[in-house]
């Protein structure tokens, strides 16, 4: 401990310290992962920590932002980087340097998050607006400035938001814990769960790797690392299993119930890219919280969407009932307005999910976001042991993030209105979408760990553009722009937001996790645009109006949803047949009253979570219900068999542990294999176009292939 902290201290045995030992998080997750104590003399922001973040911001904006144009992917997560540094930690330590202390390879990882971010939110703004590019020459300055600017507002609001899902203890952000369980296992000298456990004596193997944190992670990295090669490279039966399906092969009833791009019902993927990519691992979200997500997939899948596919509502049953691998946007045919029952439903279902989520924010939380807006620093958050032990360092002004936010929105109105590719009046419509939904979204991503990315969202933003801009000379460019603007703001709102909880957590000073976001916000940005303009050959096709077979995942407009690219054809417009979908908006905003109502009582009715359901599930059909059933049964049978007993660090170093042995296992595969088209001779590829072992849940009665158009 510094001498100044010491100066009101009389007792030669520090009871500061003894007092932070002796106090937990009232939360078990937060209690058995994240530290309760701090030192405020620790190496935090150096120069050497932020030159090894720059040069990760810098490598890794490169690596994702090629992908984009490659065959081939090569992305590394953050699991993988906090490998990589601990391991460059280890190697100086070889040359007498001092090791990273565990918060500069904080501030590492979280520069790191930026550029990994990229991967998701940043690839969306950079593919929308180069269809700019592909429509107009000569437009690259005025796309490199309003992709910076669109960081900037995410960045500004997540500064404005902290007091509501930073600062609140019960805003845990289950996705970090597993990050701050491996920090914490590579850089503390204690690596035992127990206390009488003497690493000096001989014991078992097994209880060595169990009792050792550091033995039970890269025991089960190692092990990872091998078996995941099994069904990404030489069994790729083993990634998408249609285990009933493949007994009765000729059953069409059963192959669209059965069938992993079916209905998934007993079907199994033993990919842990695929399950953890798509839907994050089930071993981080909380136990309500998968019970919720696995009564909401068994509601939809197989009461709703069944009901949809025999009443043959829109002529439904001519296509498949679920997943088809020629229409990765919607199973959908605009020329002869054809559904599959899957897509009716879950359409149906993210049209509910927004209203939901508010109504449920306003009933369950209105009170505590009230009384969170009003906390005027940590210091007044004392009954939080972590808010106390961050508020020795200085806050980060709000004036910093308000003129940060201001500067961007009047650099984007500027270069829209003077370049004609949006009126700038409708740069702060824009703005506003990510402000009203942050919240209520942010609030059931702090409190279960699902993904950022949100299909409900971005229909939201569609529509909107598609309705508010209904004349002009340039609309297409114009729409495009809109929904960047709204949708990728807010999610970089979101993934900032989960950064500075990681800080908060790991005691970061926000003065320096400030700067550092910054800057690699700044250069992750610069990096894929000049990347972006000198690969802009790769997003090119000789129809511009047509997505090219080998292009597909380039040009589609946002490969995250259904109708991304029909957006501009008045899809949803009151004189549509679809139009009965905008009555779902009403029927999301009165279904979580009942439930609310019900908690006074039923008290244990607060687990029931509406939105949580509805978010989930609506990613089918993009999200085959094969997975979903996996997802669901992994999470079932741990939190009713495992869950007690091991402890939670224990869980999320083995969450952790499988995403980085997949993860190394794909770098090397695609960085050193499939980049050369070497390939090895594969088992188990049976069952059609799907390779599932299952044929026919990839033709419908009357099915035809269909040809996506763009905008």
């Amino acid at each position: 401990m510094p001498a100044k902290y010491r100066e009101n201290i009389q007792s030669p045995i520090e009871p500061a310290y003894i007092y932070y030992d002796a106090e937990q998080s009232s939360f078990e997750e937060v209690a058995s992962t994240v530290p309760n104590k701090d030192d405020p003399a620790m190496d935090c922001l150096t120069l050497r920590s932020f030159l090894i973040g720059l040069f990760f911001v810098f490598t890794l904006s490169i690596i994702h932002q090629v992908n984009d144009t490659t065959t081939y992917t090569i992305y590394i997560q953050p699991s993988l980087i906090i490998l990589l540094v601990h391991g460059f930690s280890l190697f100086i330590s070889l040359f007498k340097w001092q090791r990273l202390t565990i918060k500069e390879e904080t501030i590492v990882l979280i520069m790191a998050n930026v550029a990994w971010s990229l991967y998701t939110q940043y690839k969306f703004a950079i593919r929308e607006l180069f269809l700019i590019v592909a429509r107009e020459r000569n437009r690259h300055a005025e796309i490199f400035y309003i992709v910076l600017a669109i960081q900037f507002l995410g960045f500004g609001l997540a500064g404005l938001l902290r007091r509501t899902l930073v600062w609140p203890s019960d805003r845990k952000w289950p996705k970090n814990f597993p990050y701050i369980a491996l920090l914490r296992t590579l850089n503390e000298q204690k690596h035992s769960n127990l206390v009488n456990y003497d690493e000096n004596k001989k014991n078992s193997l097994w209880k060595k790797i169990i009792h050792n944190y550091r033995y039970f992670f890269f025991s089960l990295f190692i092990l990872q690392f091998i078996f995941s090669w099994l069904p990404n490279y030489f069994l790729y039966l083993a990634s998408s299993l249609s285990l009933i399906c493949l007994i009765v092969p000729k059953n069409y009833l059963v192959a669209q119930i059965t069938g992993f791009y079916g209905l998934g019902f007993g079907s199994l993927t033993f990919n842990w890219a695929i399950l953890s990519g798509l839907l994050d691992s089930p071993f981080v979200l909380p136990r309500w919280a998968v019970f919720n997500i696995t009564v909401g997939f068994i509601i939809v899948t197989y009461i709703i969407t069944p009901t949809v596919y025999f009443l043959n509502v829109w002529g439904c049953r001519d296509l498949p009932i679920g997943y088809h691998p020629y229409m990765i946007l919607s199973l959908m045919d605009e020329n002869n307005e054809r559904w599959s029952a899957l897509g009716i439903t879950t359409t149906a279902i993210t049209f509910a999910t927004i209203p939901a989520a508010i109504v449920h924010l306003l009933l369950y939380h209105g009170k505590d976001i009230w009384k969170n807006l009003r906390t005027k620093n940590l210091k007044n958050k004392g009954n939080d042991l972590h808010c106390r032990l961050i508020s020795v360092y200085p806050d980060t002004p709000d004036w910093w993030f308000i003129a940060i936010s201001a500067l961007a929105s009047i650099l984007i109105s500027i270069i829209c209105n003077v370049s004609g590719l949006l009126p700038g009046y409708f740069v702060p419509l824009a703005s506003v979408i990510p402000w009203i939904l942050v919240l209520p979204m942010g609030y059931i991503l702090s409190s279960t760990g699902i993904i950022v990315q949100n299909k409900s969202v971005y229909y939201i933003c569609l529509i909107l553009a598609d309705v508010i801009i209904s004349h002009g000379s340039n609309i297409q460019n114009s729409r495009t722009i809109f929904r960047t603007i709204a949708y990728s703001s807010f999610c970089q709102t979101l993934y900032i937001v989960s950064n500075m909880k990681l800080a908060h957590y790991m005691k970061i000073a926000p003065r320096a996790l400030f700067l550092v976001q910054a800057v690699s916000c700044l250069i992750s940005t610069i990096t894929v645009m000049i990347v972006a303009i000198l690969r802009e050959s790769q997003f090119k096709c000789t129809n511009p109006t047509i997505i090219c077979n080998d292009q597909q995942e380039v040009l589609s407009a946002y490969d995250f949803t259904e109708v991304g690219v029909y957006g501009e054809q008045n899809l949803f417009a009151v004189n549509s047949r679809y139009k009965i979908f905008l009555w779902m908006l009403l029927v999301g905003f009165l279904l979580p009253i009942p439930f609310w109502l019900a908690t006074f009582r039923w008290p244990q009715c607060r687990h029931i979570h509406i939105p949580l359901m509805l978010v989930v599930v609506a990613w089918m059909p993009l999200v085959p219900s094969g997975v979903y059933f996996t997802w669901c049964l992994l999470g079932i049978i741990f939190y009713t068999i495992f869950y007690k007993l091991y402890l939670r660090r224990h869980i999320y170093l083995f969450s952790i542990a499988l995403d980085a042995g997949i993860s190394l296992m794909l770098l090397l595969a695609n960085a050193i294999l499939h980049s050369r088209g070497i390939t090895f001779v594969t088992w188990g590829k049976i069952g059609g176009v799907n390779n599932d072992g299952c044929p026919l849940t990839a033709n419908g009665t009357t099915m035809t292939p269909i040809i996506r158009i763009l905008n």
